[in-house]
């Protein structure tokens, strides 16, 4: 079992790590071409789209890998309806999602963003954004569905060495706007490798009967609404956190030199992630609760070590780390030692969710999401300097939150780890 979660997640790895190296060293890019104001500019409007698809992947992305797995042993027709019937069901919300954030953008910019005016167009190309990136993460999540790793770990690397070199012309020659179409490129150039690779497996096609494609549709986001109210309080927390940061700073500075530590927390989400990916697909193929916990613990204690590994390496380097950005960014090493830890945190709470999706107890994770973004804003209500650092320390109680409410939840219905590590 262990010889199988560290392979699927070694392949799992190399394709999220490539495509996350790709934005990785494009924000590197962006960050020593464009001054610190406009990099923080373009890292609000990156996070902005991030968290309106979130609202998309983050409730459907776990029902959708958990549906093709259950159904892949399934007739071939079988399985290409309940494919064609999410990926219809995603783009659908994908594309109304992207529309108003479009004819939305000046209201936002005036309300959220102090009237910096040249965000409206950015946040205009952040609207095609959201459809790239929902086309990428449902091909994503049908093939982890379909436990099809090297095929993600390939489209990755191929996706990568198509876009990178346009990414970097396009930040070059046109700046804050050619990074955002940068991104753009970037992520319908991995849809359209996974969806080349997922043809052999799946079809998406309008001609099942659309009735029961409405039907079963309607289904899906109706036993997903405790993981659409979890994230929609997710999304609102960690990017209202940003959002008051601007207004109390009225710049974009802190918010630059948060983001550029942040992205340093992605990496250990991309290595942590691999493997909390691949426990979903697992889980949803087992009906033995023995069988499901011990999966489960075992994944957990391979993340818990990786997870504390990478964050010290990151508390010891990050005054070097920080630097790679620029003289103004060094003063944030100590914004990215908080996330490092962060991290470990935040690697646990994904597994437990992962779990409590698996064993349907979505509640669970609606009710964990809101006292943890509780917890974020009222530690926000009463901080007295409103920086990057108070921004790091609100995440961190975020993810500390939920793991602490995750295992009282688990510990409740479960019992203690120790019985299923024989």
């Amino acid at each position: 079992m262990l010889k199988k979660i560290l392979n699927h997640s070694f392949w799992l790895l190399i394709g999220n790590s490539v495509g996350r190296l790709t934005m990785f060293m494009a924000n590197i890019v962006v960050a020593r071409v464009l001054p610190q104001e406009v990099f923080g500019q373009f890292t609000i409007i990156r996070s902005t789209i991030s968290s309106i698809e979130g609202l998309l992947s983050g409730a459907l992305a776990s029902p959708i890998i958990k549906k093709i797995s259950e159904t892949a042993n399934e007739s071939t027709d079988r399985v290409n309806f309940v494919a064609s019937t999410l990926f219809f069901t995603n783009i659908s919300i994908a594309i109304i999602l992207a529309l108003m954030i479009y004819f939305l953008s000046p209201i936002i910019v005036e309300s959220f963003f102090i009237a910096k005016s040249e965000l409206i167009f950015g946040l205009k190309i952040g609207s095609f954004l959201i459809i790239a990136t929902s086309l990428s993460n449902i091909m994503q999540s049908m093939l982890i569905g379909l436990e099809e790793f090297k095929k993600i770990a390939f489209a990755g690397i191929v996706a990568s060495l198509i876009s990178f070199p346009l990414v970097v012309a396009l930040i070059i020659f046109f700046g804050f706007y050619g990074a955002i179409w940068g991104v753009v490129i970037y992520f319908i150039s991995d849809f359209a490798c996974k969806y080349y690779l997922l043809r052999k497996y799946l079809s998406f096609s309008f001609t099942h009967n659309i009735t029961s494609m409405s039907q079963k549709g309607i289904k899906l986001l109706k036993s997903s609404s405790p993981l659409f109210l979890s994230v929609v309080i997710a999304t609102i927390s960690f990017w209202y956190a940003r959002v008051i940061v601007v207004q109390e700073t009225n710049s974009f500075e802190d918010i630059a030199i948060f983001d550029a530590a942040f992205q340093w927390l992605t990496i250990i989400m991309t290595i942590t992630g691999a493997t909390t990916s691949i426990v979903l697909p697992m889980l949803s193929k087992k009906s033995n609760a023995h069988d499901i916990k011990k999966i489960f613990i075992i994944n957990f204690l391979v993340n818990l070590c990786i997870s504390i590994l990478i964050a010290l390496f990151f508390i010891f380097f990050s005054k070097e780390i920080m630097s790679i950005y620029g003289p103004k960014y060094l003063q944030g090493y100590s914004t990215l030692v908080v996330l490092a830890i962060t991290s470990v945190f935040f690697t646990l709470a994904t597994l437990f969710n992962r779990y409590m999706v698996a064993r349907n107890r979505n509640w669970v994770i609606f009710f964990t999401t809101l006292l943890s973004g509780i917890t974020l804003f009222s530690y926000l209500m009463f901080s007295i300097n409103m920086n990057a650092y108070t921004l790091a320390i609100s995440v961190f109680l975020y993810y500390l939150t939920s793991t602490i409410l995750y295992l009282i939840f688990y510990q409740r219905k479960d019992g203690t780890f120790a019985q299923y590590i024989k």
